[in-house]
């Protein structure tokens, strides 16, 4: 996170944990308004902000917009599978390996 401020970058890490925290809570809407504000004010945290935002995809049944947001991260292979099956693309889901 070169260039953010340590301030900022703690409040950052905040806002992805608390994402998780209202994931996990089924607050999917609000766990994706605050995963854009991280994105908005880091890049360098894209990473995460995409793994949450496939996440939050993932779980309001919007399966391409999942799919496209965890192909950007490297640790997310069970839910891009699963968004592969609700896709219909299986050999894709298949050749998840985690």
């Amino acid at each position: 996170m070169a260039g953010v401020a340590p301030a900022l970058r703690t409040q950052l890490e905040g806002f992805q944990t608390s994402a998780v925290v209202l994931l996990q809570a089924g607050r999917t809407d609000l766990a994706l308004q605050w995963a854009d504000q991280v994105a908005a004010r880091d890049p360098a945290l894209g990473w995460s902000y995409n793994h949450r935002r496939g996440w939050a995809c993932l779980a309001r049944g919007r399966f391409a917009e999942a799919a496209q947001a965890l192909t950007q991260t490297d640790d997310a292979h069970l839910l891009l599978a699963i968004a592969y099956v609700r896709l219909g693309r299986m050999a894709d889901a298949r050749a998840q390996r985690w």
